[in-house]
């Protein structure tokens, strides 16, 4: 049993060579035992044969004619070669004498039940048909003039004696034999009388035409005699028990092959059609796209048992479905499949065009040349256990010689010499040409189907019937072999995209709409190869001065077309301190601009002495400004391909004005002349625009190395082609070394000055432009945008670590007219100029204090008190403090008190704004100082009490009264002034003082803050390492309680709002953090899809005690500033 794969089984006959040439036996040699046993034996011959419904016809109208029920007697076969003639007059001839073959099992199996029940039918009809069979073959020596047949008593000259001598009555034509005379009709009638016979006639055309090229006169004379004879044939058996079959090598439009005389054929054709009794048949039905039955018969001649169609057709379905951009769609293919399986509907197809169009034998060279190819796939199943699920077009080998010898074979009865072609084939598919960028043997199967398709039309021009990405996917997707080598079907799409830039192809051609062909002649890129090499050869400077230009238009413009890209951006570096060259032929300027120097050179060309000289020479001496510099240059081998690439889009432009030279000549007319040149321009166009295409994407992945300052030395890194632009790619390499820093804020700003510099910012005065200087004279620190360095001293001045002095005005600290929501920033600041002075914190603090408190007043306006201070509030949510009495007076300055400067520092300061209407004439102010006092439980705290009248008119007596404390004095003439003493609490608490004069009244809260350990701040900082965390409250947005860090385990407490047109609000208590993540979450997915308003109020209260350490000062670092923070401080 010879298998192919778990569904095929293939006959054994198919895997002996030596039976490939006699796929299609002679009549003769079955007649005489000669042939093998496949053609002679009945029921191997049957099982090898597919029944068409010509055939089936042909059977069933002669048994009509042997049965008396139709005077049909003439059936003439006809097709061209390898057209199934032969082998229909076989099956006749088997079928009369063996009718017990056409019911075997296996010569029934395969066909639908009701051809089965045909089949049946005629043996049926058979067994009871007596007929005798003649079988006249016209290859053989059946007499003639020059050679008769000898058998003693007479010698047969001609086809009627012949017939005469067969049916043993000789005697009847023996004088026409002699005199080479037809016989008459009454003549002939005698020879069939009370005889049936099956007349069965192959190849007489052969016979006549080899006769009337003869040398003898009297072989001549008779060849013209031979159409009357069948003429005379015909007429004499109409309406007998006498059939007659001819074979006629003749198309139904009646063209003649070569090989026969066209007269001869044709006057036997017109002869036995004059018979009123005649019929034509063709064998073998081959119209439309999945080629008729040629599939059929390949099947029954090749395989012996044919499993799993539906499960293959399955597969494919599926897979075209699922790729519709790959291969468009595929409906039609899937029902071609389901006539053609195992083959794939384009092995038939192909197959059959190739046949048809270079002068074979067609079914005949179609079984011959299916036999190797199935062969060759049972001998590569049974080595490496691998067989496809179809048959497919590629599986052709061009390689065989016989298949080589088929098909480019010179044949003096085809118009066309495709011997040219077979170079094709070495050249264009030569294993060589498909390396890893065409995934190796994809895209040689791809390039072989193209090959296959299109040879047979030899045409210069696009035809509709070549193929286009989409059909050639449909050609080239077999399943087992894509599983195999781990393929996807859009890799088909990608290898023939590739194919349309490869200039090794060069008989492979091209057209703008996307279709691919292959011609005898080389197409325009043979020419196009040949004059780069040329270029690269003699004119390498002309070659390198071009690159140059291109490599400029890359770096500015972003493509080497010169048309800049709508998207092409150059960071960090500004055009005009961009410099492309081959040659440092000039000191790059000494300035604080960032500078960068592309260079076409190899690594291995520039040394490191050449990059300090770039880097750091400055005339005779060395740079000012030495942290400036950046120089890109080539990697190892990429100069060479850089070079190929240029010199090819030169040529392009060359060769186009040759093709006109080269490919005017080709062509039938003027206007396929024109056509070819279109096509070959279009190539060369093509080509020209791959060119570019490459040389820009190898541009980009050349400069992989970058040079920099570093250290006072050089270091290199690698620059990888993430993006389309050389210098972005030199910038991100850069960005990678850290040596440019992209998002620095004040913190890593100050980090690297303190450690690369030994400069503290928070410490000490400096100008911006003198940091700038710094930083772009020293190599130990970073290149920084002047745009990313001011945003980070701004980082600093918003989050208080930094001032800035601009002439008299500092900027610093944000003051407020009211108290603020939660997260406003602290720090305020729009901009950094050249000429802003950097200063500490603290300066900038009392700066800014001396600058606002003398705003401070309390005056009389008419019939208004107007009223001016300023607040400081810890937290938004905190109680507000007086900012007076957080500083003390030192001379005409005011300094903040030491336990004051974080709450200074961290808090919000409000100016206040008051105007108080006076409505009595002993109106009066109170006023105490301080309004809040922080001390340790159990100390006391003196409250300096004063009333002044706000009105300039007499004396009056004012009485004061308190709830709490002591009063020096209680009551006096205004304006009068008093000491309150009270106690500081365990808890906080505010204290009410009341003033009493002539019926008004007037009170006044002072705040007693016991000084505990447990305190509410905005941030954790590194001060806070060691106290102890007890809650985080205040959480206004779901984001920042996204911010908790998922470590924490807790519990929390308060509400989620969702604002209309929703109206949704939760409120909880002791609620899990883990499950409130889990809750909150499809509301945080959902707030961007219906743009929720979401507000939140969360306090979380840690299950267990956290003391804060670098971790938790890191991880709460997001939310300083969002939420307030409640710690106890240790020791």
């Amino acid at each position: 049993m010879t298998k192919l794969g778990q569904f095929l089984e293939v006959r054994e006959d198919v895997m002996d060579e030596s039976l490939d040439g006699q796929v299609a036996p002679e009549i003769g040699d079955v007649v005489t035992g000669q042939s093998p046993y496949i053609y002679s034996d009945p029921v191997e011959f049957f099982r090898r044969t597919y029944f068409t419904d010509s055939m089936l016809d042909i059977f069933e109208r002669l048994l009509d004619t042997f049965e008396g029920k139709s005077k049909q007697n003439v059936y003439l076969v006809y097709s061209l070669f390898g057209g199934g003639k032969t082998h229909t007059l076989l099956a006749l001839y088997h079928a009369f004498r063996n009718p017990e073959a056409l019911l075997d099992d296996e010569v029934l199996a395969g066909y639908p039940e009701e051809k089965v029940q045909r089949i049946k039918a005629i043996a049926e009809r058979l067994e009871n048909a007596s007929v005798e069979i003649v079988v006249i073959y016209g290859k053989e020596n059946i007499g003639q003039p020059s050679n008769p047949l000898d058998f003693g008593a007479y010698k047969v000259q001609t086809v009627w004696g012949y017939l005469g001598h067969v049916l043993g009555k000789y005697y009847l034509v023996r004088a026409d034999d002699d005199n080479l005379t037809v016989p008459a009709v009454s003549t002939i009638r005698k020879l069939f009388e009370d005889k049936k016979v099956l007349l069965l006639v192959d190849e007489i055309a052969h016979h006549f035409s080899h006769l009337k090229n003869s040398d003898n006169e009297r072989d001549r004379r008779y060849a013209k005699n031979g159409a009357m004879f069948f003429d005379v044939l015909a007429t004499a058996i109409y309406g007998s028990n006498t059939a007659l079959v001819v074979t006629l090598p003749v198309s139904e439009s009646l063209k003649v092959e070569k090989e026969y005389d066209n007269e001869v054929v044709i006057s036997l054709w017109q002869g036995l059609s004059r018979s009123a009794g005649h019929a034509t048949f063709s064998p073998l039905r081959t119209e439309g796209p999945a080629g008729g039955e040629i599939a059929e018969v390949l099947k029954k001649k090749i395989f012996k048992t044919i499993k799993g169609k539906d499960e293959v057709i399955s597969i494919y379905r599926d897979v075209y479905t699922s790729n519709e951009e790959v291969f468009g769609m595929a409906s039609d293919v899937i029902n071609d499949i389901q006539n053609t399986y195992p083959f794939h509907p384009e092995y038939i197809s192909v197959l059959r065009t190739i046949i048809e169009r270079v002068g074979l034998q067609k079914t005949r060279d179609m079984v011959r040349i299916t036999r190797i190819v199935v062969r060759n796939l049972v001998r590569q199943y049974e080595e490496t256990g691998f067989a496809p699920s179809l048959i497919m077009p590629y599986h052709i080998p061009l390689k065989d010689n016989r298949i080589r010898g088929s098909f480019f074979a010179r044949k003096s009865d085809v118009e066309i010499d495709f011997s040219s072609y077979g170079v094709v084939v070495d050249q264009d598919l030569a294993d060589s040409n498909f390396g890893k960028e065409l995934k190796g043997e994809l895209g040689k199967i791809i390039v072989t189907y193209i090959f296959l398709k299109t040879f047979p039309y030899d045409q210069p021009t696009p035809l509709p019937v070549f193929p286009t990405r989409q059909t050639i996917a449909k050609a080239v997707y077999e399943h087992n072999l894509f599983e195999k080598e781990g393929w996807l079907p859009t890799d088909i799409a990608d290898v023939v995209g590739l194919l349309t830039k490869a200039g090794k192809f060069i008989y492979l051609n091209t057209s703008d709409d996307g279709r691919f062909w292959f011609w005898r002649i080389a197409n325009v890129r043979e020419m196009i190869n040949s004059k780069k090499k040329e270029i690269l050869e003699s004119r390498k400077g002309e070659v390198l001065a071009r690159l140059e230009d291109y490599i400029e238009k890359m770096v500015f413009k972003g493509s080497v077309t010169g048309r800049k890209r709508s998207d092409h951006k150059i960071p960090f570096f500004s055009e005009k301190n961009i410099i492309v060259t081959r040659e440092v032929q000039e000191e790059l300027v000494d300035s604080e601009d960032y500078k960068l120097l592309i260079l076409l050179k190899e690594e291995n060309f520039v040394s490191k002495d050449v990059l300090r000289n770039i880097l750091y020479k400055s005339g005779t001496g060395t740079k000012t400004y030495k942290n400036t510099t950046v120089v890109a240059y080539m990697k190892n081998g990429s100069l060479e391909k850089l070079m190929d690439y240029t010199a090819e889009i030169i040529a392009c432009d060359e060769v186009k004005e040759e093709i006109k030279v080269k490919y005017g000549n080709y062509g039938r007319d003027p206007l396929e002349r024109k056509q070819i040149i279109e096509v070959q321009t279009s190539i060369a166009r093509r080509t020209q625009e791959t060119a570019l295409g490459n040389l820009e994407e190898s541009s980009v992945e050349a400069f992989g190395v970058v040079a920099y300052p570093e250290d006072d030395d050089v270091s290199t890194t690698n620059a990888s082609p993430a993006s389309k632009s050389i210098v972005q790619n030199v910038y991100d390499a850069l960005v990678q070394a850290r040596k440019i820093e992209t998002d620095i804020n004040f913190d890593g700003l100050s980090r690297y000055l303190k450690d690369k510099a030994n400069i503290n910012l928070e410490r000490r005065r400096i100008l911006f432009e003198e940091l700038r200087r710094i930083i772009k004279s020293n190599t130990r620190l970073p290149m920084v945008e002047d745009s990313k360095l001011k945003d980070a001293i701004k980082d600093g001045v918003v989050n208080l670590k930094i001032g800035i002095k601009r002439g008299d005005r500092v900027i610093f600290k944000r003051i407020y007219n009211e108290r603020p929501p939660l997260h406003e920033e602290r720090g305020e600041i729009d901009s950094i100029r050249d000429g802003d002075l950097i200063i500490p914190a603290r300066e900038a603090l009392e700066e800014q204090i001396n600058s606002i408190l003398p705003e401070e007043k309390e005056e009389v306006r008419g019939n208004k008190l107007i009223k001016v201070w300023f607040e400081v509030y810890e937290t938004p949510t905190s109680e507000p403090r007086l900012l007076r009495d957080l500083v003390e007076k030192e001379g005409e300055r005011y300094r903040i008190k030491e336990d004051n400067y974080e709450s200074l520092l961290y808090g919000y300061i409000v100016r206040k704004y008051e105007e108080i209407l006076i409505e009595e004439e002993r109106d009066f102010l109170v006023k105490l100082y301080p309004k809040s006092v922080e001390g340790k439980p159990g100390s006391l705290a003196e409250i300096r009490v004063e009333v002044t009248p706000l009105t300039g008119g007499e004396e009056f007596e004012v009485e004061l009264e308190v709830e709490e404390g002591e009063l020096e004095s209680t009551g006096g003439k205004v304006p009068f002034s008093t000491t309150w003493t009270l106690e500081i609490p365990k808890e906080k608490r505010r204290y009410r003082i009341t003033v009493r004069a002539d019926g008004l009244s007037k009170s006044d809260e002072v705040t007693l803050i016991p000084r505990t350990d447990v305190v509410e701040v905005p941030e954790i900082t590194k001060e806070h390492i060691g106290s102890k965390l007890l809650e985080i409250k205040n959480i206004s947005t779901l984001e920042d309680f996204e911010r908790i860090p998922e470590t924490l385990e807790g519990i929390a407490t308060g509400h989620v709002e969702i604002a209309e047109p929703y109206e949704y609000e939760a409120t909880f208590r002791n609620l899990d953090v883990a499950l409130l993540r889990e809750l909150i979450k499809p509301v945080k997915d959902f707030k961007p899809l219906l743009n929720l308003e979401v507000s939140t109020k969360i306090d979380i209260e840690p299950l267990e005690e956290i003391t804060i350490d670098e971790w938790w000062v890191e991880a709460l670092r997001p939310l300083a500033r969002k939420a307030i923070f409640k710690i106890k401080k240790e020791g």
